[in-house]
């Protein structure tokens, strides 16, 4: 049971499902738009990041939707293997038309340019962002710890159980 919820943990760590938990990191402005960007997990991770784009009109500050956005994600050290990720689109959602969604797989850790295009009616603009992207380490010692710990655990218990029932 706990090597199963040890695996489930490790999934549910590994897989980018924001669902409302997207963090606010930025506010950028390209005439006419202006745009929060909003990230899950709240610290970037490398594996799959999830974006969310809130693109808001820069003067009025009223929605914008009906808007293509696609996002380009390119590592800024120039040793990396990877030329690019994507362009991958970004979808509104259905409860926030101006919330533009999308999921990438950042497969390094390092200084990533983020590169927003947004399109409306054949006019087009681009938005820059940086975001730097740490590895994810698993403490092995904390693992072993816990494994340890629940044998001495159920052998206390049992033993008070016994004690306290006079078994």
């Amino acid at each position: 049971m706990l090597v199963s919820l040890t695996i489930y943990s490790s999934n549910f760590i590994l897989v980018a499902e924001a669902n409302g938990r997207t963090v606010p990191i930025l506010e950028l402005d390209e005439d006419p738009y202006s745009v929060e960007v909003r990230i899950f997990p709240a610290t970037p991770r490398v594996g799959n990041f999830h974006l969310n784009l809130i693109v808001t009109d820069i003067l009025s500050s009223d929605p914008i939707s009906d808007l293509t956005v696609k996002v380009m994600a390119y590592p800024m050290e120039s040793s990396s293997l990877i030329a690019a990720v994507g362009p991958v689109p970004a979808y509104a959602t259905l409860l926030d038309p101006n919330a533009y969604e999308s999921t990438l797989n950042i497969p390094e850790e390092g200084m990533w340019s983020f590169q927003v295009s947004i399109t409306k009616a054949a006019k087009a603009e681009t938005i820059d962002f940086i975001l730097e992207f740490k590895a994810i380490t698993v403490d092995i010692s904390v693992i072993f710890f816990i494994i340890s710990v629940v044998p001495i655990i159920v052998t206390i218990s049992w033993y008070l159980r016994r004690r306290y029932y006079g078994i």
